[in-house]
């Protein structure tokens, strides 16, 4: 069942409550079951008159209703507004990360959450990689282009 057909169900049955409940009189328990139902059938119908009136118009007023249609653009703004400017600031985020331990947190995952592994499957693939692509003549052309004039000589 859709969550709209729910609301529906359960506003009908507060309803229903509210009017069957309307002959019973005298008495605490009955008092209390016929104004009970009346508060379920009021705030049932004061949710639907609000959520309704954000997409569309409840009833045919139009008046400060259908908000989501007529700011769209407006409301848009503010959340990208509010995402780069408050939320991904430069300043919110060093604030984050200041307050975290990164070698604590780099020992937690090698230690505890298969770090290890996966940071050698990593290296191991990288590895593989670099090894399949490297020209291996280029590199010796290079260094010995830089090694001209070297006299195995280390001078300290």
């Amino acid at each position: 069942m859709q969550k709209k057909n729910k609301a529906n169900l359960a506003l009908g049955i507060s309803a229903a409550g509210f009017i069957g409940t309307l002959s019973l009189s005298g008495g605490f328990l009955p008092g209390l079951l016929h104004h009970g139902f009346l508060a379920a059938t009021i705030g049932g119908l004061a949710d639907w008159f609000a959520v309704t009136a954000i997409f569309r118009k409840p009833l045919g007023i139009s008046y400060r209703t259908d908000i989501l249609r007529r700011n769209r653009g407006r409301i848009m703004d503010a959340i990208v507004t509010f995402a780069s400017e408050d939320l991904l600031s430069t300043e919110n985020i060093m604030s984050v990360l200041r307050e975290q331990d990164m070698s604590r947190l780099m020992v937690d995952y090698l230690e505890h959450r298969s770090g290890r592994e996966r940071v050698r499957e990593a290296v191991d693939t990288v590895s593989l990689r670099v090894a399949a692509t490297l020209d291996t003549q280029a590199m010796a052309e290079g260094i010995g282009t830089s090694c001209t004039g070297w006299t195995g000589q280390i001078d300290l």
